[in-house]
């Protein structure tokens, strides 16, 4: 039994025997007046010592679910707790990392996971199963293709244990490889090449009379 639970029975059996003793006759009246005022400031304190019980469980429980979370930004670093219950971003602005970090404020813009400005990475023996990614708005190939690629959406991932190990300020090298790259790979060079091959013989057989000409003038450069 807690401090606070022994005290409040305490109180109660204060309360039930100043209920009970009630002296008799001409002075019955001013005691039961006392003995209620008394009762009042019981319950009151009584009350009070549950709120104080409650506040202290639900502390206990809100540290139970904080983890510890080393974060590491152009070379600074510094650990700072996290609760299950907040994004790492906002997580990380209520512990003022940018202050301890040296920096103006957090790389963020849109806080709806869908512009990569918050973007992180696992840095070295990083527990990667202690973040849970939640809810972005990214397409649902752009998405997977972020989690593979490594990247941690701050604004909408969620940290789930101890252990991780967060380098920010990810977002030029996640917009290169997730939008940039994809333009000069050569999957992609193979499909544009393709199109535009698509497009030059519709319009050629759409206008036979400039194709016949155009061709003849092709034909007579490389005979020269």
């Amino acid at each position: 039994m807690t401090t606070s639970m022994l005290t409040l029975a305490l109180l109660f059996l204060l309360m039930k025997y100043l209920e009970a003793w009630l002296p008799s006759h001409d002075r019955q009246q001013q005691h039961t007046r006392s003995i209620n005022s008394c009762s009042k400031n019981v319950k009151s304190i009584a009350t009070a010592i549950l709120a104080s019980s409650n506040d202290e469980a639900t502390s206990g429980e809100e540290q139970e679910n904080t983890f510890l979370v080393e974060v590491t930004y152009q070379g600074r670093s510094c650990k700072v707790s996290i609760s299950a219950n907040e994004t790492l971003l906002a997580g990380l602005e209520r512990a003022r990392v940018p202050d301890q970090l040296a920096i103006p404020e957090l790389p963020s813009e849109c806080r709806r996971g869908n512009c990569l400005t918050c973007a992180g990475r696992h840095s070295s023996n990083s527990q990667e199963s202690s973040v849970r990614r939640g809810e972005d708005g990214l397409s649902p190939f752009m998405s997977r293709q972020t989690l593979q690629s490594g990247y941690i959406l701050t604004c909408s991932s969620y940290v789930t244990g101890d252990g991780l190990k967060l380098e920010l300020g990810e977002n030029h090298r996640a917009w290169a490889d997730l939008y940039q790259g994809r333009l000069y790979d050569e999957s992609t060079q193979y499909v544009a090449r393709k199109a535009m091959a698509r497009t030059i013989r519709r319009s050629d057989e759409q206008n036979p009379e400039r194709w016949a000409v155009e061709t003849k003038i092709a034909l007579d450069k490389s005979g020269e």
